[in-house]
């Protein structure tokens, strides 16, 4: 714990004493005796050679001048901190922030009216160390975390589909399970690197198609808008695509996987609590 050479009670006096015109008039304004301040204001002075007395006045040394500037500052930055609004860090991935979290920010800013300024970032550290090291104060992933010290709430269930560029359409166009499966299998498949596909479609032989692989689910969307070929994603991921026809979703397959996306914070950060009830109403509705 830090531990101060004067107390903030003695800087209080040493302002009192500079700004009444008696000692009498320091103790009004403390709401304290004039014999109790007297005897303070004796061991401020004899201590810390803060106050000196002149022509019968208690007045500041050139040190009392220096700690009376520190006070001012201390107490103006004490009060901007109480009055000023709250900012809120939040971690998460790139696509994430794009298609879900920077749609529903208006409604979170709503929610949180002394909400004054959202800062978002990708960190480069594992998000759990963006936690901990006070990097960021909230994480919004579709993974619960690893590590025991931080907390986490389940928002919404991310399904998983299957698309593919609009040129396929036709083909595709009322044919059986096992058609379009056949159909894919001998399509460019773009692949995201950190997703093994046929542990989530597992009657495609995926590996033997020819592939593209990323590391990054917007290239993934992109490729795919842009006619390159197919691939399994996060419905949030292409949610504004499919709406605006850069590409279609394949109905006929159903990819057996659902992360579900999760909120982190710190567990002994109990001032999010209220934060973290409103990132749940809102991105339950994505």
């Amino acid at each position: 714990m830090q531990t101060y050479l004067v107390s903030p009670e003695d800087c209080l006096i040493v302002r009192a004493i500079h700004q009444s015109a008696s000692l009498r008039d320091a103790a009004v304004s403390l709401s304290c005796d004039p014999g109790g301040l007297f005897r303070k204001v004796k061991r401020i002075s004899e201590n810390h050679d803060l106050l000196c007395k002149t022509d019968g006045k208690w007045m500041l040394t050139s040190k009392g001048h220096a700690l009376l500037a520190w006070t001012e500052e201390t107490i103006q930055s004490q009060k901007l901190a109480i009055e000023s609004k709250s900012t809120i860090r939040i971690a998460t991935t790139m696509w994430f922030n794009e298609q879900a979290l920077i749609p529903n920010l208006k409604s979170i800013q709503d929610l949180i009216p002394d909400l004054a300024q959202v800062n978002i970032c990708v960190p480069q550290m594992s998000f759990e160390d963006a936690l901990k090291t006070g990097t960021v104060d909230v994480v919004i992933v579709c993974h619960a975390p690893f590590d025991p010290s931080v907390a986490y709430k389940k928002i919404c269930t991310e399904d998983w589909i299957v698309v593919a560029p609009n040129k396929y359409q036709k083909q595709l166009a009322g044919k059986s399970e096992k058609e379009v499966e056949a159909f894919l299998a001998t399509k460019t498949f773009i692949h995201h690197n950190k997703l093994n596909p046929n542990s989530v479609l597992t009657s495609l032989e995926i590996e033997k198609a020819p592939s593209i692989t990323l590391d990054n689910l917007i290239g993934v969307r992109s490729s795919v808008a842009n006619g390159l070929g197919w691939s399994v994603v996060p419905r949030i991921l292409v949610g504004s695509a499919l709406k605006a026809k850069e590409m279609i979703e394949v109905q006929q397959i159903k990819p057996t996987i659902q992360n579900q996306v999760c909120i982190w914070w710190l567990r002994d950060r109990q001032d999010l609590k209220k934060i973290v009830s409103v990132f749940d109403q809102c991105l339950k509705k994505i």
